[in-house]
């Protein structure tokens, strides 16, 4: 697997097109986020050796680099969506459909062929948080668990619509299996899902930089950030929202010091978020 070299600069902002048009004719796979910024030549040249490979390994790799252009790009939702419904050979190596491949690059489809997105555009990182677990949690019983607020009526986050949204995260049980929480736009009641408490938890307020970041966000970071493509440390993974049945959409990555991530994502309409953890 050949890496790219200046992935500093890719996740500074600081790479151009013509950068990520090398390193694809250099071979580079690694990390996929760079095809962000692929040109319209690149992504037809990896559209056309999509199509003509026999080799799953190969194809695995351009699903991927693909995936992460593929939202305001027809040809390449078009090149998906026809492998989905016509299989190559090589499809039965893989682990799932191109459909799962287009998560990593924040969009899916339906099986009718109807493009959706599952990130928000635009990424800020997140400056500060205070008061990290700090009650206990109403799940495990441990003092390890904290409510994370974030206020969307900011105008710098205005454009998700989306009120105050609050998560429920503990270092005990989140780490491993998801925690589902219910949350009303004003921001004063937040419960795990299914579980009515008239208990309080500690709320932890994000600070949100003054300015926007680059879309994707770097899965090493120490910094959390909100909004933008998710860096996933292990699988893409979208929840599936227990009260409407569709996929969750991601808004925000916070670190756990010297381990793994945070993942949090919601679905608007039901009011519910839901926090779960990677680590290598």
């Amino acid at each position: 697997m050949n890496d790219f070299k200046n992935e500093k600069l890719f996740y500074e902002g600081k790479c151009t097109e013509a950068d990520i048009d090398a390193a694809f004719e250099a071979g580079i796979t690694y990390p996929h986020e760079i095809y962000y910024l692929a040109g319209e030549a690149t992504r037809k040249k990896m559209i056309e050796r999509l199509m003509a490979t026999t080799d799953s390994h190969e194809a695995n790799q351009l699903l991927t680099m693909l995936a992460m252009t593929g939202y305001a790009n027809p040809e390449v939702q078009a090149a998906f969506i026809k492998l989905e419904r016509n299989p190559r050979p090589w499809r039965s190596k893989l682990y799932v459909d191109p459909s799962s491949y287009a998560e990593y690059g924040g969009w899916s489809f339906t099986p009718e062929g109807e493009v959706y997105k599952l990130a928000y555009d635009i990424c800020y990182p997140l400056e500060a948080s205070t008061g990290l677990w700090e009650d206990t949690c109403l799940q495990c019983g441990e003092d390890t668990a904290s409510i994370f607020t974030l206020d969307c009526t900011d105008p710098r986050l205005a454009h998700m619509g989306i009120g105050v949204v609050s998560n429920i995260i503990c270092t005990e049980c989140t780490i491993y299996e998801t925690t589902f929480t219910k949350y009303t736009l004003d921001g004063n009641e937040v419960d795990i899902y299914g579980k009515e408490t008239d208990e309080d938890l500690w709320t932890t307020d994000l600070v949100i930089g003054k300015a926007p970041k680059f879309t994707c966000n770097d899965r090493w970071s120490k910094q959390g950030s909100v909004g933008g493509l998710p860096g996933w440390i292990n699988d893409a993974n979208y929840e599936i929202c227990p009260e409407c049945g569709k996929k969750m959409k991601y808004y925000a990555t916070v670190p756990l010091e010297g381990a793994g991530n945070f993942y949090l994502e919601l679905c608007p309409d039901c009011q519910i978020t839901a926090a779960f953890y990677q680590q290598t």
